[in-house]
């Protein structure tokens, strides 16, 4: 039973160690590179607390329009020669007391600053959702490129190494018709020159993609492990055809792009500070 028991412990520890790199080493495809980068980034995790603070902010404002209520209980016990609290007359024996208060107040008027301030702080809020939804098409499109250049550098391997494999069937070919007599020396040493250029360019695009595959784990911020790869997208049809003109495409950005509203909120905001 014990060696049963040492051989599943040594099992388990062994299935714990291989879980987190096999967990990562499946193919990612373009919206799981964006989402792990949504959730795990440390910017987007700091703009939503800003959200949920100015979020509180606003509340409490709205909060001072409530009437304050405050209360208090307070006993006193005298043993001896002991001063009346009503009286103020020293007296000999015991004595027991008890004070109550009750207080209240609003704000009847005060020149509509809390008014001004419920408005400010409502501005503040929808800023800082736009601010949030700013960053995350910043985090979404630099994601994105970052997942181009995967591709990128993953054709670039396949064309380098083809044409490694095309040069060494040429220098073959060519060593033996120079084996023959048909070929001279000359181009059999060309063709090795341009082999080794081959395979030196080959040994270039396969670091490039090791270096845009860390990059892109980065944006993720996920352990970078070496079996991480994604999946071949293809675009669809019409994903680079865009309706209307330049001028219509930059109208349209002036109305949604979450940027420009969050611009206008600080401004209208700081009218309101100023009132």
């Amino acid at each position: 039973k014990a060696k049963l028991i040492k051989q599943y412990l040594l099992f388990l520890f062994v299935a714990l160690q291989v879980l987190p790199a096999t967990a990562q080493s499946s193919v990612w495809t373009l919206r799981q590179c964006v989402d792990s980068a949504l959730q795990n980034n440390l910017s987007t995790q700091q703009s939503e607390n800003n959200l949920d603070i100015n979020g509180v902010a606003l509340g409490q404002s709205k909060a001072t329009r409530i009437p304050t209520l405050n209360g208090s209980a307070n006993q006193s016990y005298g043993l001896g020669r002991t001063l009346n609290p009503v009286n103020y007359q020293f007296i000999t024996g015991n004595i027991w007391g008890n004070q109550l208060s009750l207080n209240s107040s609003v704000t009847l008027f005060n020149g509509f600053q809390t008014s001004n301030t419920i408005k400010q702080n409502e501005l503040n809020y929808e800023s800082s959702r736009y601010n949030l939804e700013q960053l995350k098409n910043d985090i979404t499109l630099a994601v994105v490129n970052a997942y181009l250049q995967v591709l990128f550098a993953k054709e670039l391997v396949l064309v380098t190494e083809k044409q490694a494999e095309t040069t060494t069937t040429q220098m073959n070919r060519v060593k033996e018709l120079f084996d023959i007599g048909l070929k001279s020396e000359t181009d059999l040493l060309q063709l090795k020159s341009q082999l080794a250029t081959d395979k030196l360019s080959a040994v270039k695009a396969a670091g490039q993609l090791k270096t845009a595959k860390l990059n892109l784990q980065q944006l993720m911020n996920i352990s970078p492990v070496s079996t991480f790869d994604i999946e071949y997208t293809s675009l669809p049809d019409g994903a680079l055809s865009f309706p209307g003109n330049a001028n219509d495409i930059y109208e349209k950005a002036l109305t949604y792009h979450p940027a420009i509203k969050s611009k206008q909120l600080n401004t209208q905001s700081a009218a309101y500070g100023i009132k």
